[in-house]
């Protein structure tokens, strides 16, 4: 029965000290946040969790290495570090660990403190002797030069009078020279203080680093997928509201008797979409939306001897849901450009009720970032129950920052012969959140577009 109780004992004291290794192996791994241009990359952590310039990672994917980095650039919540070497692609959420150092053992470093001791002792020994015969002797220099000090006291108060005046000198030069450097530190710190607080209000990342979801739920333009998915286990959500006003009049000549009419119609609508996407891992992006179109249509007509007028009113709403797919993998191009353009396959299903339309959307898109302005292109297959529905569409949408916090987008959907075009501006408030205002269909009503977007 004891030597049970022992076993029991010895196992659990096993298995605390195994659980223990796996949290400090675990604390010392980071994760691949962000892929950046020029073979380097971005990790959420930064000095406050002692992160430092010069620092070395592996790169660790299912327990195998397949790189190294170095830290290059460290802020207070985030560093940039380069890649060093790789064996396989390096991507988002892989593991950056850092070699545990091996410290001196504790007997040698025992045996140099007490060496230290001792040759302390030896020297205060040494320096109590030399003292002891430093004090002889000048009790023997004493009693000799007695008279010869008696002779030059006067000399004597005359070289400490003068050396008096240049000691208050120096200090008067050395009080100066402490002023002006307080002054200066006091700017430095001040030039410091500006800085940490310009770096606090400025987003860690750029415009182009941060996606948002479209008018339709998958993270794109306003009304473009893009080939980017959102990152692995986050999503982000979109509002978008815009108001559409449609006049056209004219004169026509109809009926029986070949007669001529006047006739007005005009046609309002106002549209609002919430979007979200949220994607499980670095390839797969689930999205879904909700739009809201309330739309009201009036028309008059009036010929010689009568007029007639009519008005109507409809609730549309529709509902999406899709799936996109990035391969992470580039077959036209070496490892090293791997950065060079993405793509993606999607599918999207809209589900209206009232006076909407059904449709399945099957698209394939792709994105190429370059140092200006990242361009977009996708073309897709629209199959639906509406007439003349089954058709094939593109868009097409460009990027350009005009600074770290701000960006130009414009993108086009051309189908069944109708072009619709958006230009607008997004402006980034934070690293998770944006405002974006926009011109809707310019090349008819040009209305106004707001959306406000945020990254969870």
């Amino acid at each position: 029965m004891l030597q049970i109780n022992r076993m029991c004992r010895i196992f659990i004291f096993a298995a605390i000290m195994l659980c223990a290794s796996a949290l400090s192996a675990q604390g010392q791994a980071i994760k691949v946040n962000l892929i950046m241009d020029g073979g380097a990359i971005m990790v959420y952590s930064g000095s406050n969790a002692g992160l430092r310039v010069g620092d070395t990672f592996s790169v660790m994917r299912a327990d195998r290495e397949i790189g190294k980095v170095e830290i290059t650039r460290v802020e207070s919540t985030y560093s940039v570090a380069k890649v060093i070497s790789q064996n396989e692609e390096i991507r988002e959420m892989d593991l950056l660990i850092k070699p545990v150092a091996i410290s001196g053992t504790p007997k040698a470093d025992a045996k140099a403190d007490s060496k230290k001791t001792d040759e302390g002792y030896k020297k205060k020994t040494d320096t109590k002797k030399d003292d002891k015969k430093a004090d002889t002797k000048e009790d023997d220099k004493t009693k000799t030069s007695s008279k010869k000090k008696t002779s030059s006291k006067k000399k004597e108060s005359s070289d400490e009078e003068k050396t008096d005046a240049k000691s208050d000198e120096n200090k008067a030069d050395a009080k100066k020279d402490d002023n002006a450097s307080k002054k200066d530190s006091k700017k430095d710190d001040k030039k410091d203080g500006d800085k940490a607080a310009a770096a606090a209000k400025a987003p860690e990342h750029t415009v182009r680093d941060v996606r948002f979801p479209s008018m339709d739920g998958a993270i794109g333009l306003y009304q473009m997928p893009t080939a980017f998915i959102a990152s692995a286990g986050g999503g982000g959500l979109s509002l978008y509201m815009y108001k559409d006003d449609r006049t056209a009049s004219g004169a026509k000549t109809g009926g029986p008797d070949g007669d001529t009419f006047n006739y007005s119609n005009s046609i309002s609508t106002d549209a609002r979409s919430i979007g979200f996407a949220y994607s499980f891992n670095e390839n797969i992006e689930l999205s879904g939306a909700q739009i809201q179109m309330d739309v009201t249509q009036s028309s008059d007509v009036t010929d010689y001897f009568q007029s007639s007028q009519s008005a109507s009113t409809d609730d549309i709403k529709t509902t999406v849901l899709g799936v996109k797919f990035n391969p992470r993998k580039k077959y036209l191009l070496q490892p090293g450009t791997h950065k060079q353009f993405e793509y993606a396959f999607g599918v999207q299903n809209f589900s209206s009720s009232g006076e909407g339309e059904d449709m399945t959307r099957y698209y394939g898109v792709i994105a190429m970032p370059g140092s200006k302005l990242t361009f977009h292109g996708m073309v897709y297959y629209a199959s639906g129950s509406g007439l003349g529905s089954q058709k094939w569409g593109s868009m097409a949408g460009i990027e350009a920052p005009v600074m770290n916090n701000a960006m130009f987008m414009a993108d086009m959907d051309q189908f069944a012969g109708v072009e619709t075009y958006i230009l607008g501006l997004r402006y980034l408030m934070s690293d998770k959140a944006a405002l974006t205002v926009a011109v809707h269909d310019i090349t008819d009503t040009r209305n106004t577009m707001l959306s406000g977007s945020f990254n969870f």
